[in-house]
Formats: C-alpha cells, structure tokens, sequence
C-alpha cells in the first residue's frame, strides 16, 4: 500500500485514545486550479499550533503534514487506501490570487490534483 508499518502501528496504537486521534472524514474534490502537481492533494483550512512559547498561532493545515493517509469510504480494496503527499507551498506556476483563493477555502475537503491523461 505504501504505508511504512511503523505508521500503522503508531496510529493503531494512538487511536484508541482520544488526544492520538488525528482523522477526519473530508469530501474529495477534484481541483478546480488544474495548478496542483499529479499525485498530490490540498486540504484547506487552518488549525492551531503551539510555538515554542505555548502559544497558539494559527497555520495553514496543508503546513503541518507532508504526506496524509488517504482512503476511500468505504475502503474495500487495498488500492483504496493510499499515502499521498500533501501539497504546503504555492506551486511554482500557480498565480498568487489562485493559491491564496485556495487556502482561503474551509477546511472539510481534500483536493486531488487532476490527473493527466
């Protein structure tokens, strides 16, 4: 599947507790941009970070993760599940107003990069 085992293990053993749960359950959307590289996703939003202070700021949640675990629901054949990588920097040949509108959007939705042909 491309999942390295130790982040299966890792999440088998967080989920169960409430602070290790890091899931959520976003609608998939094919990026509207046609800017975002092949085999990449986009999840819009912002969430909150402590700095080394302890104090909260707020980040952009595509700048929090490289790659995202990534399944379809339901997930019934291994193929249907997949680490993806997570696009967390305007790609280079994306206008400025286009990434801005993107990360302007709310978070619930993962963006697929458009597959070429």
């Amino acid at each position: 599947l491309g999942i390295p085992k130790g982040v299966m293990n890792n999440y088998t053993q967080n989920c169960r507790d409430i602070e290790g749960r890091k899931h959520a359950h976003l609608k998939g959307v094919i990026d509207p941009t046609e800017f975002l590289p092949e085999g990449h996703v986009f999840i819009p939003g912002f969430i909150a970070q402590e700095d080394g202070e302890k104090q909260k700021i707020r980040r952009l949640f595509s700048e929090c993760f490289a790659t995202m675990l990534v399944s379809r629901s339901p997930a019934v054949e291994p193929t249907d599940i997949k680490m993806l990588p997570v696009v967390n920097r305007k790609p280079e040949k994306m206008p400025e107003e286009t990434w801005d509108w993107l990360c302007s959007l709310d978070f619930g939705h993962i963006i697929f990069a458009m597959p070429s042909e």
